[in-house]
C-alpha cells in the first residue's frame, strides 16, 4: 500500500475548547520504557503526541517519526482492531489522550472531519492536530496539569 506524503491538518480547537482537561481528554506524562499501548491490546484511547522519542516494536523495532500534534492509534479504533505493535517511550515524554468515546461524541458534532479522517485513514495521510497550540491559548500548561492528574 502506498502512503500519502501530505499531512491533513485537523483543526480540533471547536472541539475541545471547554474540554483539554477533562477527564476523557488530558495530557499524560511518561517515563523512558513505559508502554503506551500494548500489542493485542483493544484500543480504547486516541493519543496526540506532545513530546518524547517513540518507539514501536512488532517484527522489528523501530523509532516511530512523529510531528507534535499527530494523532496516534486512529487506524486501530476505527477499523475496531487490536494494536498490531507496542508503543512506547523510549524517552520521557508526553501524550494527550482522549477516551475513544468522548471523541466520537466530540466528533459528531462536525460530521465533514468524520468523512476527512477516514480518507486520511485510508491514504495512509498523517492528520495534524492544532491541540499544542490550543494548550497554550488556553492559558493551560499541561505540565502542571499532569499533576492534577496524577492526584485524581
Amino acid at each position: 500500500m502506498s502512503y500519502d506524503t501530505r499531512i491533513y491538518r485537523l483543526n480540533i480547537k471547536h472541539l475541545f475548547d471547554t474540554d483539554v482537561n477533562c477527564r476523557y481528554a488530558y495530557p499524560k506524562r511518561y517515563e523512558a520504557d513505559e508502554i503506551v499501548y500494548q500489542k493485542g491490546s483493544r484500543p480504547i484511547n486516541i493519543f496526540i503526541y506532545l513530546s518524547g522519542e517513540l518507539t514501536l516494536i512488532g517484527r522489528k523495532t523501530q523509532c516511530l517519526d512523529v510531528y507534535q500534534g499527530e494523532l496516534i492509534g486512529a487506524h486501530a479504533h476505527f477499523a475496531d482492531l487490536c494494536y498490531a505493535e507496542t508503543l512506547q517511550f523510549s524517552s520521557s515524554g508526553e501524550m494527550f489522550v482522549i477516551q475513544f468515546d468522548y471523541f466520537q461524541k466530540q466528533m459528531h458534532r462536525c460530521f465533514a472531519y468524520f468523512e476527512k479522517i477516514f480518507d486520511c485513514l485510508l491514504k495512509r495521510q498523517r492528520i495534524l492536530t492544532n491541540l499544542t497550540m490550543l494548550l497554550q491559548e488556553n492559558g493551560k500548561n499541561y505540565l502542571n496539569s499532569q499533576e492534577c492528574q496524577r492526584s485524581k
